[in-house]
């Protein structure tokens, strides 16, 4: 009944596609530009690359789940469409997403960003929009750039000083390369294996692709973040180096500590990442080496 319900307010749903640069006025005008840290133009282009600027898009995905709306928000997490298990963490119908009026999706995109994954939570952000020049999308839209004030000046030197105290501490950091089953014996004596439902070969094809099994990898990316030992765990939102701007710190931890050759720290941010929504799939390299394959291999010989 509740499907039913549900089906026929989107069947009456007044549908829209925005005009990119109305949408970045409207985005603007509602605080989206620089919120948790995103940028104004970051918003158009994941609405363009999501749902073409389409406020009645909808999307069915494998999982038995539906994205909704301008932003294509999932309903496993964010809304109740009704009809399929939900966490529903915005309080609201999914129906509500597909209203001409974006007030509704903006509230909640803004409540997912501010979860740790922030704007990584959209795949279409990752692969259109992550590291590329973005002015194009608000070319011509006469919504300013921003601007750097003396104030931020100010925190942008204290981060650099803290930068090179933290380069220094990791220069003297004691780096090692686990052996495969080394490590596979390791991530299984701290509980590792089925956590969260991440399988123990599931952890080692991560890290052999994240890391190479290496304690002290270090990745710079485009956003400024960099990722950190052999999980490769991002400053951005799990650790705090000192110099990512807007870091969330969800491990509240040192990046530091994550390079060292003992790897407890590593694996219980870990744990903590895995325990968002994306779990395994924050990880590029599961998604992009491990997922839906045959990982026998990785613990073949370790006697577990």
């Amino acid at each position: 009944m509740k499907a039913l319900v549900f089906l026929l307010v989107v069947a009456v749903a007044n549908a829209r596609v925005y005009d990119r640069c109305e949408l970045a006025r409207i985005l603007k005008n509602s605080g989206m530009d620089g919120y948790w840290g995103v940028g104004l133009a970051d918003w158009v282009c994941l609405a363009k690359w999501e749902s073409d600027y389409n406020t009645d898009a909808t999307h069915h995905n494998t999982d038995g789940s539906t994205d909704y709306g301008i932003f294509q928000i999932n309903s496993r997490w964010w809304c109740n469409n009704g009809y399929s298990r939900t966490s529903n963490a915005c309080g609201i119908s999914c129906s509500e997403l597909l209203s001409p009026n974006l007030s509704v999706a903006i509230r909640c995109a803004k409540r997912v960003v501010r979860d740790p994954n922030g704007i990584r939570a959209w795949v279409a952000w990752r692969l259109h929009c992550q590291g590329r020049d973005l002015s194009s999308y608000i070319a011509g839209c006469g919504v300013g750039h921003p601007l750097v004030t003396p104030a931020q000046r100010a925190l942008l030197l204290t981060a650099a000083m803290r930068a090179l105290v933290f380069l220094l501490l990791v220069a003297v950091a004691s780096a090692k390369v686990y052996e495969r089953c080394e490590l596979a014996r390791a991530l299984k004596a701290a509980g590792m294996d089925g956590y969260r439902g991440a399988t123990l070969a599931d952890w080692v094809c991560l890290s052999k692709w994240e890391s190479s099994y290496n304690t002290q990898a270090i990745n710079h990316n485009t956003d400024r973040s960099t990722d950190y030992g052999i999980f490769q765990i991002n400053s951005k939102w799990w650790c705090n180096d000192g110099q990512t701007p807007g870091g969330k710190n969800a491990c509240n931890i040192n990046c530091e500590a994550l390079l060292t050759d003992d790897i407890q720290a590593a694996i219980t941010c870990a744990k903590r990442v895995v325990r968002d929504p994306n779990r395994l799939s924050a990880w590029v390299a599961w998604r992009n080496h491990c997922k839906g394959k045959d990982l026998t291999p990785y613990l073949a010989g370790c006697g577990l």
